[in-house]
């Protein structure tokens, strides 16, 4: 996680810029990763998230708890429109945005090496 973290920059000493949510391991209560969202203007949201390796068998609760923050970031904090960037050539971010109703639009211009993601909350996840 680490390295990932270091990327994102934010001043962690003060907290998250946003909501944020923890994936924790039930066996073991060992956090794997965390994520959630930065308002860039009213109804307008960046997700993120940060993850330690995954086993196949931690994917299926990933992808639960990004859908749960999806939901929470449209009914709580009322947002219309998300975003979010996954490195290129990390198929398990691209298939799990795709999971989640977001629409890849190609590399993104401002983050090298990510790709682009976007949905509306229009349609409800599946």
């Amino acid at each position: 996680m680490g390295d990932e973290l270091v990327r994102v920059g934010w001043n962690w000493a003060r907290g998250a810029p946003g909501p944020t949510w923890a994936l924790i391991r039930s066996e073991t209560g060992e956090v794997v990763g965390f994520g959630g969202g930065v308002e860039q203007r009213r109804g307008d949201w960046e997700l993120w998230c940060v993850l330690a390796p995954l086993a196949w068998r931690d994917w299926p609760s990933a992808v639960q708890c990004a859908r749960e923050v999806v939901r929470a970031l449209v009914k709580d904090w009322k947002a219309r429109r998300m975003t979010l960037f996954v490195r290129e050539g990390f198929a398990g971010g691209a298939l799990v945005a795709g999971r989640l109703g977001f629409g890849c639009y190609g590399r993104s211009p401002d983050q090298p090496g990510y790709l682009t993601f976007a949905r509306s909350h229009r349609g409800w996840l599946k």
